[in-house]
């Protein structure tokens, strides 16, 4: 049975029940290697590194803050949110470091949230992965793959 490919329009294609978005030109990569794109309702983070490209969830779990400038780490393969510290593999999203914050930063954090209900427990939460999604390199263009359920 043949795999199943269907253009949509020239930013978008099923294959094999993946839809694939068309995010940028490569060469854009040289100049910026973290960029942001909105693709349906999420922002995606793209990182090139060693040219590869990885593309993540643009939003850190812990508070749903940008991830873009985050930290790279080539040797343990991690982005590191720089609002709260937390580290994820930008290969796989598994969570390598959650809430990195100094005892003085916890206790500060504690004080200036504990009247606002929106943020109660934000300091408490359980580590939660970052997802991470498929990428192809087509015509000299990063393409971000997503389950056709997403």
């Amino acid at each position: 049975m043949e795999p199943e490919n269907t253009t949509i329009d020239n930013n978008e294609f099923v294959e094999n029940n993946i839809i694939w978005t068309k995010l940028a030109e490569t060469n854009s990569f040289d100049i910026e290697p973290q960029q942001t794109f909105k693709v349906k309702r999420d922002a995606f983070l793209v990182i090139k590194i060693d040219e590869k490209y990885f593309v993540l969830n643009d939003r850190c779990p812990h508070a749903g803050l940008s991830l873009k400038g985050g930290k790279i780490d080539n040797k343990t393969q991690t982005i590191t949110c720089e609002w709260h510290h937390s580290s994820f593999c930008y290969k796989s999203g598994e969570v390598r470091e959650w809430l990195k914050l100094s005892r003085f930063e916890k206790f500060l954090g504690k004080i200036f949230l504990k009247d606002n209900k929106q943020a109660e427990g934000m300091m408490e939460m359980d580590p939660t992965p970052i997802e991470t999604f498929q990428t192809k390199i087509l015509n000299d263009h990063v393409w971000v793959g997503m389950d056709q359920d997403y």
